[in-house]
C-alpha cells in the first residue's frame, strides 16, 4: 500500500489504534489535494486558520526542529477545518522555561493575531447572542497533551495586544495541567446545558475550565455564551470586554512523546 493510500485509510478508520498505523520517525507524504504544514506555516480558508506554534523554542533555543521535536498539521482544503491531523513529537521531559511545549491549533477569526481572509466581527460579550462550537476528535500515542479550546477577551476590538483575560476549556487534561488549575483560585462549579459538570479555577488573568471528573470530552458542543453570562453574574466580567476569535488545538505538555490527533469536526457558530 502506498503512503498516500495509507493516509486516506487512516482518516476512514475509527478508533485510536488506527491513528497510529502511520507512526514513523518522519511524517508520510500528504495525500492528493491535502497540504502538510510545518511549524509556523499558516493555512487559511474562510474564517478559519491552522498554525503550529512551538513557542517553547523561544526559550530553549538549543532545540532543533526535526531532531529534538517535530510538529506537522495535515489539512484538507476541500473540507477544512474538518479532517485536520496534528502530528507532534517532543522530548519526554518537562519544558525548562514554559508550562507546555507549544500550541498547534485551528482558529476562528482573530485569535491572538490571526487574520483569515473572511474576517470575523469582534463583539462585546454583552452583545453576543450565540457563541458555540461543535467538535469531535480522537488521538493515539502519548497522552501528555492538553486539548485546549480557548479565547482571549480584550479591552479593544480586534487588538490582540490589549488582552484582559484568557479563558480555556480543557477537553483532554493531563495531571500536570489539573494540578496547575487546582493551585489557582477556585471560582466555582459550572454545569452546562448538556448536563456536564465543570470546575473553574483562576490563575491570574487565566480561567481554566476543566471537566469535574477529569474525563475527556471528545465529541459534542460547548456553548460559550452561557459561560460568559455566568462569569458576568459573578461580577468577574463586565460585559464590555471584546471577543475576537477562538482556537482549538493541542498543547504538548510535560512528558512529551509522539501524539497524533485527528479533528473529525470543528465548527463555530457566532452571532
Amino acid at each position: 500500500m502506498t503512503a498516500g493510500r495509507r493516509h486516506r485509510t487512516i482518516l476512514r478508520l475509527a478508533g485510536g489504534a488506527a491513528l497510529m498505523a502511520l507512526a514513523a520517525s518522519s511524517p508520510p507524504p500528504a495525500p492528493p489535494r491535502a497540504i502538510l504544514l510545518q511549524d509556523r506555516q499558516p493555512f487559511y480558508r474562510g474564517s478559519y486558520q491552522a498554525f503550529a506554534s512551538p513557542w517553547s523554542t523561544f526559550f530553549e533555543t538549543s532545540l532543533v526542529h526535526g531532531v529534538d521535536y517535530r510538529d506537522t498539521i495535515l489539512v484538507h482544503p476541500d473540507r477544512f477545518p474538518d479532517g485536520t491531523l496534528f502530528d507532534s513529537i517532543w522530548p519526554r521531559r518537562a519544558p525548562a522555561k514554559s508550562g507546555v511545549w507549544g500550541y498547534n491549533a485551528l482558529s476562528f477569526g482573530n485569535y491572538d493575531g490571526g487574520r483569515p481572509p473572511e474576517p470575523v466581527t469582534p463583539r462585546r460579550i454583552a452583545d453576543i447572542r450565540r457563541l458555540e462550537q461543535s467538535f469531535a476528535f480522537r488521538y493515539a500515542g502519548s497522552a501528555c497533551f492538553n486539548l485546549l479550546t480557548e479565547f482571549y477577551l480584550t479591552a479593544k476590538a480586534g487588538d490582540e495586544t490589549a488582552k484582559l483575560f484568557e479563558i480555556g476549556f480543557f477537553l483532554h487534561t493531563p495531571e500536570t495541567t489539573a494540578a496547575y488549575a487546582r493551585a489557582g483560585t477556585p471560582i466555582g462549579g459550572y454545569r452546562d446545558r448538556q448536563g456536564r459538570a465543570w470546575t473553574v479555577h483562576r490563575q491570574g488573568t487565566y480561567f481554566l475550565i476543566i471537566p469535574a471528573g477529569g474525563e475527556d470530552v471528545r465529541t459534542g458542543t460547548i456553548e460559550i455564551a452561557p459561560v460568559l453570562a455566568w462569569l458576568r453574574q459573578k461580577r468577574i466580567l463586565t460585559g464590555g470586554e471584546w471577543f475576537n476569535g477562538l482556537a482549538f488545538g493541542i498543547e504538548p505538555a510535560p512528558g512529551g512523546g509522539h501524539t497524533r490527533l485527528l479533528v473529525d469536526r470543528w465548527r463555530v457558530t457566532y452571532e
